[in-house]
């Protein structure tokens, strides 16, 4: 039976080059206001560290040739909920 769950202070790193997470961030454009998605399940995280900011880049093509593509970063964050199993 387990008692008794600890969890290491801070952040730290899963030591994962390409982890694939079933979750998709919307984000609203800063310069323009259009609707953005990511898909974290195609579109992977690089090295990414539990209970710090992640960087996730932004793109969006722009209707004018003469534009280029509007891109921007916003942050998440990642925990990890462990628990014991019924």
């Amino acid at each position: 039976m387990i008692t008794q769950i600890e969890t290491a202070p801070g952040p730290y790193g899963l030591d994962i080059k390409r982890c694939y997470i079933p979750v998709t961030v919307h984000a609203v454009c800063p310069q323009c206001g259009a609707a953005v998605t990511r898909d974290l399940g195609t579109n992977y995280l690089s090295y990414p560290r539990i209970g710090a900011p992640e960087r996730v880049t932004f793109t969006h093509a722009v209707a004018s040739f003469e534009e280029p593509d509007h891109e921007w970063t916003e942050y998440i964050l990642l925990t990890l909920t462990v628990g014991a199993a019924p």
